[in-house]
């Protein structure tokens, strides 16, 4: 709608709609099932007609949802409809890009929904829980869920960031 915010930039990241141009990037990416089995909800395997599908008719459904590209290319994605959730092509770990986009699209969000906001991790992931707790995102609770790319239930950590929390943080 008129009202969706179509960018959002940061320092070194474009955080934009997603559009069918982007349907090879994140079918390639999201081969890697080390990616796939971190996210519960994922296919696995994870074909094209997945992304066409999270292009054409699930990305288009969530205003806060986001294509994240560095230097013209992308290399994942970032939401914070109902949690914040994130993920990055191999190439892109351990360079910051998680924390830069999800402050870039907290910013955004808390400016215009105060509301308390969920995320989580599953409890073998340490990288993604730096990542949140950086945010300011705290523990509430753990939960057992699917997993796809794992065939099996995983153990998630779920966390919670309030607004006077993330302004705390900045």
């Amino acid at each position: 709608g008129a009202c969706m915010m179509d960018l959002i930039r940061t320092e070194r990241l474009v955080l934009r709609r997603f559009r069918d141009a982007d349907i090879p990037a994140i079918t390639a990416a999201l081969q890697d099932r080390d990616i796939v089995r971190m996210m519960p909800q994922m296919p696995w395997p994870y074909t094209r007609a997945d992304a066409e599908q999270y292009v054409r008719d699930l990305a288009p459904s969530k205003p806060l949802g986001f294509a994240i590209e560095y230097d013209g290319t992308l290399i994942g994605s970032v939401g914070a409809d109902i949690r914040l959730g994130y993920w990055l092509s191999r190439p892109a770990w351990c360079k910051g890009f998680a924390s830069e986009a999800s402050r870039g699209l907290l910013g955004y969000r808390f400016e215009r929904d105060r509301s308390t906001l969920l995320s989580g991790h599953r409890v073998d992931n340490p990288g993604s829980r730096r990542v949140l707790e950086k945010l300011g995102f705290v523990d509430i609770s753990q939960k057992s869920v699917h997993s796809f790319g794992e065939g099996a239930d995983v153990k998630n950590q779920v966390m919670q960031l309030t607004h006077s929390a993330w302004e705390a943080e900045q």
